[in-house]
C-alpha cells in the first residue's frame, strides 16, 4: 500500500472496527486512500508553516547544515502533527483501548 495508507487501514481494523464496518456498508473501498492522501497533504501545508517559522528565526549566515536540520526537522513536526490529527487521535472503540496495531512502515521522509 502507497503512502499512509496501511497504517489508517492499520489502525481503522484495530481500534475503530465497528465504525469500519458502517463504512464499509456506505463507502467505496476508497476510504484509506482519500485519508493517505489528506494526510500527505497536511503534511506539506505544516512542513511549509514550520519552515516559514524556522526561516524567521534563523539568523543570516547560518551554517547550511543547521539549515537543512531545520528544514528536516519541520518536515518531521508536521508528520508528527497530521498522523496525531488524522489517526491517532481519534478515538478508540470501547474494548480496543488494550489491543496492539500491527507494526507498519511508514513512507520515507523526503526533503519535499
Amino acid at each position: 500500500m502507497s503512502g499512509y495508507k496501511a497504517l489508517v487501514k492499520a489502525y481503522w481494523e484495530t481500534y475503530r472496527p465497528n465504525a469500519l464496518a458502517a463504512l464499509a456498508e456506505t463507502t467505496p473501498g476508497t476510504f484509506f486512500a482519500q485519508v493517505s492522501e489528506e494526510i500527505e497533504e497536511l503534511i506539506a501545508e505544516y512542513r511549509d508553516d514550520y519552515r516559514e517559522e524556522y526561516r524567521e528565526e534563523t539568523p543570516p549566515g547560518t551554517d547550511f547544515r543547521v539549515v537543512i536540520g531545520y528544514l528536516n526537522m519541520a518536515t518531521m513536526r508536521a508528520r508528527e502533527r497530521a498522523l496525531h490529527e488524522m489517526v491517532y487521535g481519534l478515538a478508540k472503540e470501547p474494548g480496543t483501548e488494550d489491543k496492539e496495531m500491527p507494526e507498519v512502515s511508514l513512507p520515507k521522509i523526503t526533503a519535499g
